[in-house]
Formats: structure tokens, C-alpha cells, sequence
């Protein structure tokens, strides 16, 4: 079944999905583009022309299409790219060339000069023929073979299921979306479903149904994590233990906010659209259940000056305690919670995970300071306000379920907030089984569209990055001989084989126990559904639990167009989604393969060694291998990282390089050794042919099929809540900033001291 919402790994990219079809590349193969066409029709031509004047010109034929023109700089013969002599013919005519350098000169802009601003001269033309949809803050390859999927499952969802069975894990799935495409019964319940559950929390104070008096803070708060599973200001999951890996833990992080991150709530409160559009929603929301409006009014009020309160003690997402495993690792049994924090039933909530948990539990705690501090805040807020709070809670969380007045005042805020407007419906049902019956959609996806010669080539790939690996750790500097025995003894030790999706998502049985739980009972009854696919994955998670970390489950869904490396089973994982155009092709020369999927798997891997990964061992255990010397010079260059992406500035927002900084670290060591493969490959097998009408050599190529990978629209409200929270760089600073520090991208381009993308000082990190 799908992972838990608040699993922790390191992803390759930012949460999307997609991928291509092995019927749709064989109907390709049936049919020219137009494109192609004229390629095809352009080149014969030229080929009777240097047919003609072979003789006369002799040697004269290598230089038809001049390369890059030469600048300022003088680099070595070495790192120059030139098409060998007794390469005959130098262009590669086949239709698998063809397609390649139509996928190259569809997204170039060639008056752009790479070594100024190599996002715009490798993402101009995507950017004029991919406009951004009203519906998205922001608009990448990732969002578009995200809306490919998505499309492809709307058409598998519609369809009526062919085992109808009880336990029959594709009759849920189906049940569930087709329940949430019934518009017409959600809105004929109304609000009736949100105020039942309120009136199973003890009533609400702004609808006149609370008692001060018989009201339990603690116990509203347990009922609706354990009956509604609504995270409070805490965030509570199951996880690997860092120290143990091989069995399961319970994790406690800080949660509770309603706006992107803490630093919203700063805002000048008349001037920002965020605290304004945000406290009109909690208003609407109110009325929309009954309130008065001076209630509903009272009710936002209340609710946005808690939340700030809330803001005040929390911890940047750049912290130690939230960037740091060490620091975030506090062992604490449920006794001593209840001492750190008293007001929450310890013993229920935890129970949601360990059914069998006593004063005696050990639990992690990311920070026992903040559950202090939270003490406090609750302990001197009044309990009108807490109950105001819980249940903005509850009615924030199941809004989207709801009618569709709920759904207009939802939309508006997002607006306002993210500047997009609403998809269709079928796109939020799509999304909602994705989220919540993950597994199952994915299994019923990739047997209609996946391909497994794609797998193989992959696999193939991933043991030719794995020896460059060894070789760049080799010549590390910062190193010493014992840090580097045991970096490469964790390189070793590293699992590789999960790539596309798992063979148990072909297997009936297996996916209808994983969804045994899910009691999805009706296709007309979406509310219920909801609340029961939810104690669905809570019951499934208890049984998990008790039992030995399954290092064959997979951490996400294998429709995902990503990527991901789990530090306590010291894995990388190439998801199905991601195995599609510009990510990967089978038609791609070899160059914009390791350009693309080959950077990718090589950022992966460096995710094992980066200031986050380089705490755990070879069997994923959080245990220090480094000699302090060997410490101190990479903590240096780490150091040199987050300062150089922090000059780096979007929309008139600076990238923040500490809290990208693992992100930008496997960006780097990706792209170097992605292109140290590449090399190998050409050594092993010879230089590639070039691409027809394409003035670039192999080697541009692949930074280029690399940059295509970063090609993105975005709005100002979306960079502003990306910088704030998000662990990667935008994507016009992943397509220049790694680049810059990768010493043969200048060589390749021939780029000039001191421009843009042939930084002064590079940092020395894989």
C-alpha cells in the first residue's frame, strides 16, 4: 500500500508523477512527425551533396557543421570535443537520431549564450510551447507527465471493475473515485457530515454547541486524531529507527499550521494577501456551518492569533532540528511525555500506531523543547480559543471532501494564496486516490503501461555510475584513507534493484491484503469513504508496526515521476514514472541518457553521502564513520555550497542554502558523475555520431538533456512558498547553479573566466 504520508526519504525531485508507454513509442515508430519529415527530406540531400564533394574536399567533410564557436578562454585539447577523423559518416541518420535532435532543437534557444544564462539557452523554446495552465503555481516536465498519468487513470478509474469481490482491491479504488465524482449525492448531505463529527468532539464554541464547563481539551484532540486521523500541532508517524533500522519507531514532529510555513504569519497583517485571504476562508468556512457572522468572524480571529502564537515557537525548516538526524534523534519513553506535555492523551494517540503502548514506550521526539514550549502556549491560551482551534483542525482537513460551497470558498483562498485557479473535478478524485490508495492505482496503472526493456537498460546504467562512483570517491581530497574504506564499503553495500515498480503490484492476493482494511463500502458515499480508506492505512500501519522493517516495501507510489535514496536502508529507488521524455527515452543517444536518467541515478546516489546521508553507515543506521579531520574539510566544502547557492535569487526571492543544501550537494556530485560515466561509455565504445542539424558535439549534449530536465514556469506565490519550505532549489537555479560548479561544463562550452556559468570558486563535494 502507499507509504505514510510522513515517511522521510530524500526524493530526487518534488512530488510528481508520470511516464511514457511502450505502445505509445511502437505507435510513434508507425508515423513520421512533420518535423521529422523535414529532417529526413533536409539530410538526404545533404548526403548526395558531400557524396559529391567527397573527393574534392577529402578530409573536408568533418567540418560541414562548424561546433560551438571558440571563446576567450584557453582550455585543454583534453576537454575540447571534436568529431575524430576516422569517424565516417559524423552524423547519425537514423530515425532514433532524428527524434533526438528534434527533442533538442524543439527546446534550445540558440541566440541565448549557454555560458551566460544556460536555463534560458536550454529551456527557451519548452518554455514558448509549454505555457503554464491557470490551475498550477508552477509548471515543469514533472507537472506534465504528472497530468499524463493522471489522464491515463481517470480513463482506467471510469471504468466499471472486473472483480467485484468484497476484499477485490481494484472495486475499492474504483468505488472510491466514482464516489467522489457523485457531486450531486455530496451535495445533498451538505455540511451534515462535518458537523456530526464536530458534535463527536464535543461541539464547537462558534456554531453555540460547546460547553466550557463538560468540554476536554485532551480528549477532543485524541478523538480527532484517532476516529478523523487529523494531524494537530504535532505530527506523529511510523518510521525505521534511525539507531535500529531493521525495526519500526514511533516519530513526534511539530505541525499545526494553516499557512505555508511559519514566516507567513509575520506579514503585515492589512497588506498581505496570504493573512487576509487565509483568515476570509476560516470565515467562510464558519458560515458555511452555521455560524453568525460576527462568530465566524470571531472564530478566524482567534484561530490566525493561536496559529501565530504557534509560528513564534517553531523551528525554520533550515534548523538543526529539523535538517540535522543527531539533533532530531531524542529517545523518550510516553512517561516522560507527559511530562513535557501534559495536556495531550499520550496513550491514545499513540495507540493509532502502537496498539500496544505503555507509560514505559520509547518514542523520538524531534525536539523535546518544543513540546515544552507548547506546553506553555496551550497551558496560557484560553480554552474558548483551543476549542476554536480544534476544530479549524478537523473542518480545514475534511473541507475539500465536502459540497460544493465548501469547495468554491477552498478555491478562493487558493487563488488568493497561490495565484491558480481550480482544476477539474476528475483531477481532484485522480488526486485523492493517488494519495490515499496509492498502490492500488499503480498497480492497476503499470499493467497496462509499463515497459520492462526499459528497466533493463536502467539497471544496465546504474552498475556503469556505481564503478564511476567508486572511482570519483577515490579522488576525493577531502577524504583521509580510513573515511574513504568505509564510504566505499557503504557504496558497496548499497541496494540498486528497485526500478519501475514492484512484482507484487501484479499479484491479486497480495494487493487485496494490503488494502484489507480499507472498508470502502459504497459508490455514492465519498465522506465515509474518505474517513475509511484513512482507518484503513492506520490499521494496516498497526500491524506494520509490530513487525521487522520490510526493506522490500516501497517508500512511494511507482507512478510518481521521481526518484528517491532511504537512508535507513541505504537504497535508491528509480521509480516507472520518471522512465519517460526528456527523464529517459530508449530513442536518446547515449549522451542525453546519462544526461538525464544517468544524472538522475547518480544524484541519487550521492544523497548516501551528503550531509544528511554521510550520518548513516552502510547498514543505515545513524552512526558517525568519518575521522574529524575527514569531517572538517567536508563540512568546508558543504559550507561552500550553501553559500554559493544562497547568491542565487528567483522573483526577487533568495534561495536559502542551508535548507537546499543536500539537494544542491546530489545536483552536483549527479551531474559530475553522471558525465564522468559518459566518458567511460566513449572510451569503451567510441565517440557517438553527431545529431542532424544540431551544431552541438556528444558532450554539450548531455549538459543540455540534463538542463531540459529543470525547464520551468512558475508564479511569485510559488517561488516565495518553495524558498520558504521546499528542500530544492527552483528549477532555473537547478539547471544553472550545478553546472556552474562542474569544472567540464566550462570546458565543454568553452566559457570564459569569470562568466556566469564558469564559477570563480567551486566547491569541492562529489
Amino acid at each position: 500500500m502507499s507509504a505514510s504520508p510522513y515517511k522521510h526519504t530524500d526524493q530526487f525531485q518534488m512530488d510528481f508523477n508520470s511516464r511514457s508507454t511502450l505502445a505509445d513509442r511502437k505507435n510513434e515508430n508507425k508515423r513520421w512527425s512533420s518535423r521529422e519529415k523535414c529532417f529526413a527530406f533536409l539530410f538526404f540531400f545533404c548526403a548526395l551533396a558531400i557524396a559529391a564533394l567527397v573527393l574534392l574536399l577529402i578530409l573536408g567533410a568533418v567540418g560541414v557543421l562548424e561546433l560551438a564557436p571558440s571563446r576567450s578562454t584557453t582550455v585543454s585539447s583534453k576537454a575540447q570535443t571534436t568529431v575524430p577523423p576516422k569517424a565516417a559518416p559524423m552524423y547519425c541518420m537514423t530515425r532514433d537520431c532524428i527524434k533526438s535532435a528534434d527533442a533538442v532543437l524543439s527546446n534550445i534557444n540558440v541566440s541565448v549564450d549557454p555560458c551566460e544564462d544556460f536555463h534560458h539557452f536550454a529551456c527557451d523554446g519548452w518554455l514558448q510551447k509549454n505555457p503554464m495552465p491557470a490551475s498550477q503555481g508552477s509548471w515543469t516536465n514533472f507537472h506534465i507527465f504528472d497530468k499524463t498519468i493522471k489522464t491515463r487513470n481517470f480513463e482506467i478509474l471510469k471504468r466499471p471493475p472486473e472483480r467485484y469481490l468484497v476484499e477485490s482491491f481494484e472495486r475499492k479504488v474504483k468505488w472510491l473515485f466514482q464516489s467522489c465524482m457523485d457531486t450531486n449525492s455530496i451535495d445533498q448531505l451538505g455540511a451534515k457530515p462535518l458537523l456530526d463529527a464536530i458534535e463527536k468532539i464535543g461541539g464547537w464554541a462558534a456554531i453555540g454547541t460547546w460547553d466550557n464547563n463538560t468540554w476536554r481539551f485532551e480528549e477532543s484532540m485524541s478523538t480527532i486524531f484517532s476516529d478523523y486521523f487529523v494531524q494537530s500541532f504535532l505530527t506523529i508517524y511510523m518510521k525505521p529507527d534511525d539507531m535500529s533500522p531493521e525495526v519500526n519507531t514511533v516519530m513526534i514532529d511539530q505541525g499545526g499550521l494553516g499557512l505555508p510555513s511559519a514566516q507567513y504569519y509575520f506579514d503585515n497583517e492589512t497588506e498581505s494577501q496570504y493573512i487576509m485571504g487565509y483568515m476570509s476562508y476560516l470565515e467562510k468556512l464558519a458560515l458555511l456551518l452555521g455560524a453568525t457572522q460576527e462568530n465566524a468572524r470571531t472564530f478566524a480571529q482567534e484561530v490566525f492569533y493561536f496559529e501565530k502564537e504557534l509560528a513564534f515557537i517553531y523551528f525554520s525548516p533550515a534548523t538543526p532540528q529539523m535538517l540535522d538526524p543527531n539533533v532530531r534523534y531524542n529517545n523518550v519513553t510516553v512517561e516522560e511525555l507527559y511530562h513535557l506535555l501534559p495536556q495531550i492523551n499520550w496513550t491514545r494517540h499513540l495507540a493509532q500506531i502502537d496498539v500496544d503502548v505503555s507509560n514505559n514506550s520509547v518514542v523520538i521526539v524531534f525536539s523535546k523543547e518544543f513540546l515544552t514550549y507548547l506546553s506553555t502556549l496551550i497551558q496560557q491560551t484560553d480554552r474558548r480559543v483551543l476549542n476554536q482551534y480544534v476544530v479549524k483542525l478537523l473542518i480545514a482537513s475534511y473541507a475539500e471532501h465536502m459540497s460544493s460551497e465548501f469547495l468554491k470558498a477552498r478555491q478562493e483562498v487558493i487563488k488568493i494564496v497561490s495565484g491558480t485557479s481550480p482544476q477539474e473535478r476528475w483531477e481532484d478524485c485522480v488526486a485523492l486516490v493517488g494519495s490515499t490508495m496509492g498502490d492500488a492505482i499503480s498497480a492497476l496503472y503499470v499493467r497496462e503501461h509499463f515497459s520492462k526493456e526499459s528497466k533493463e537498460e536502467v539497471k544496465s546504467m546504474v552498475m556503469e555510475i556505481l564503478e564511476v562512483y567508486k572511482e570519483r570517491i577515490d579522488e576525493l581530497t577531502f577524504m583521509d584513507e580510513p573515511t574513504r574504506s568505509n564510504a566505499l564499503a557503504k557504496l558497496r553495500a548499497m541496494r540498486y534493484h528497485k526500478i519501475g515498480f514492484p512484482d507484487y503490484m501484479l499479484n491479486d492476493s497480495f494487493m487485496d491484503y494490503l488494502y484489507l482494511h480499507h472498508g470502502v463500502n459504497c459508490s455514492n458515499c465519498y465522506f465515509q469513504n474518505v474517513v475509511d480508506v484513512y482507518r484503513g492505512g492506520y490499521l494496516y500501519q498497526q500491524e506494520e508496526f509490530k513487525l521487522p522493517v520490510d526493506k522490500d516495501k516501497w517508500l512511494r507510489n511507482p507512478i510518481n515521476v521521481n526518484a528517491y535514496y532511504a537512508t535507513t536502508s541505504n537504497e535508491m529507488v528509480i521509480l516507472a514514472g520518471i522512465l519517460q521524455p526528456p527523464f529517459y527515452a530508449p530513442y536518446f543517444t547515449r549522451a542525453m541518457k546519462f544526461g538525464s536518467i544517468g544524472m538522475i541515478i547518480a544524484h541519487e546516489i550521492t544523497h548516501g553521502f551528503d550531509t544528511r546521508g554521510s550520518q548513516y553507515d552502510k547498514d543505515g543506521r545513524l552512526l558517525n564513520w568519518w575521522t574529524s579531520l575527514s569531517k572538517q574539510a567536508y563540512d568546508r566544502a558543504t559550507a561552500c555550497v550553501s553559500s554559493y547557492f544562497s547568491n542565487y535569487e528567483v522573483s526577487g526571492f533568495k534561495v536559502n542554502g542551508n535548507l537546499t543544501l543536500t539537494e544542491n550537494i546530489a545536483d552536483i556530485g549527479g551531474l559530475r558523475v553522471g558525465y564522468m560515466a559518459y566518458k567511460k561509455w566513449v572510451s569503451r565504445n567510441g565517440p557517438e555520431k553527431m545529431l542532424p542539424g544540431v551544431n552541438r558535439t556528444p558532450e554539450e549534449l548531455f549538459f543540455i538533456a540534463n538542463s531540459a530536465i529543470w525547464c520551468e514556469h512558475t508564479r511569485p506565490q510559488a517561488v516565495r512558498q518553495s524558498i520558504a519550505t521546499a528542500v530544492h532549489s527552483p528549477g532555473s537555479v537547478r539547471a544553472m547553479g550545478p553546472a556552474s560548479q562542474v569544472q567540464e561544463f566550462a570546458s565543454v562550452f568553452r566559457c570564459a573566466a569569470g562568466s556566469p556559468m564558469n564559477a570563480a570558486a567551486r566547491c569541492n563535494v562529489f
